[in-house]
């Protein structure tokens, strides 16, 4: 099998809604998006700790499956979600009861790793906003609410990172 088609040549690419999705699509920007966040993840696995490795992992693994349901109309164990959700929040207590109490907000900086999980954090936003471009069934409330606690995962996974790693949070001052 080829590694290209040149299906989408003529600006074209295959979802559940057509053989003929346009890639301008809400439905392929989603995914795209989704792609992107799944591709910072993976960088940030290549130069983050082993510690956080096996929950970065079975998040890729989980937005996979997303794509796959959002756009290809596989099926999504929504009991999984739940359950990804619920132990996200568990390791943000955990993480934000170590980390320094936050009075202020803070600029995504500190080590390679704080900085990057920021990034991800960014892109995971995207991911969320882009969702509402598109008709949303009522599954994707699930989604939705998944991805916003991802995104909370990846603020406290920079702190705890920077925390671990000796990085330095530098508070936002307004230049006001």
């Amino acid at each position: 099998m080829s590694l290209y088609t040149k299906y989408g040549d003529s600006g074209f690419t295959f979802t559940k809604l057509s053989k003929k999705t346009p890639k301008n699509h809400a439905l392929v920007d989603f995914l795209g998006n989704l792609d992107e966040l799944n591709c910072s993840i993976g960088y940030l696995l290549s130069i983050s700790t082993d510690m956080h490795a096996e929950r970065l992992t079975q998040l890729m693994n989980l937005l996979f499956e997303i794509g796959a349901f959002v756009g290809y109309g596989s099926p999504l164990e929504f009991e999984k979600l739940k359950i990804f959700i619920s132990n996200l929040e568990k390791e943000i207590d955990a993480q934000e009861a170590a980390n320094v109490p936050l009075a202020n907000f803070i600029l995504p900086t500190g080590t390679p790793s704080a900085a990057w999980t920021h990034v991800c954090r960014a892109i995971a936003r995207r991911v969320e906003r882009s969702i509402y471009e598109m008709e949303i069934m009522a599954e994707m409330e699930l989604i939705i609410q998944f991805l916003n606690r991802v995104s909370d995962y990846f603020f406290s996974l920079a702190r705890t990172f920077n925390r671990i790693e000796g990085g330095k949070e530098i508070i936002w001052q307004s230049s006001k």
